[in-house]
């Protein structure tokens, strides 16, 4: 991926590319896990949910269940697990260490659940944030390892070869990290030319 991105981005041969290859490692890894655990509808994903289908679905398929559960294990219940008068060769379960899992579990979900109402009403803006938090990490690379090309964007980047060097770096990466999806790489191109106008008039002013 390397020298192609540097072929695209007219580096010289031989470019010291070592210390923006390790960002972006560390910056895939860290947006692919995002990806892949959750809602957000991406390759290898959950399907995406609104705000208000998690909060339902997380309060029907896990807190209630827990609720129910920790009823079951509570000491005036524990007798109906009880393996007397037979022997049973499974090993018992610890059940205080389980009760305790499902406690942190219920307040993971409830934590969750009380983000998602405050958020109720952001219908469909999680994918859009999840693709401007990418193109935010993805800019400051560009400006802290390639800063001898100027961080804007060009008027002829609305065609379909798009030509300044902010846009070039950001689709060859994102095309890279998810290829799957040539989405993500469109939305934050028009993002970056929401953010970083067309500046070539004024350059030659």
């Amino acid at each position: 991926m390397m020298s192609g991105l540097a072929r695209k981005l007219g580096l010289p041969e031989n470019s010291p590319l070592t210390d923006l290859a390790e960002d972006l490692r560390v910056l895939a890894k860290a947006f692919l896990k995002i990806a892949l655990t959750s809602p957000l509808g991406l390759q290898d994903g959950p399907a995406a949910l609104t705000n208000n289908e998690r909060y339902r679905r997380i309060e029907t398929d896990i807190v209630k269940p827990i609720e129910k559960i920790q009823s079951v294990l509570s000491e005036q219940k524990l007798g109906l697990l009880s393996v007397w008068p037979n022997l049973m060769n499974a090993k018992p379960p610890k059940l205080k260490d389980l009760s305790r899992q499902l406690e942190l579990l219920h307040e993971w979900a409830l934590e969750t659940i009380a983000e998602l109402d405050d958020r109720a009403s952001d219908r469909g803006k999680n994918r859009t944030e999840f693709e401007m938090a990418l193109g935010s990490e993805l800019l400051k690379l560009f400006r802290s390892r390639l800063s001898m090309h100027p961080a804007e964007t060009s008027s002829y980047d609305r065609q379909d070869n798009p030509s300044s060097y902010l846009y070039t770096f950001i689709r060859a990466v994102t095309d890279h990290i998810f290829p799957i999806d040539a989405l993500i790489s469109l939305h934050l191109l028009r993002q970056v030319a929401k953010d970083f106008p067309d500046r070539s008039h004024a350059n030659s002013a």
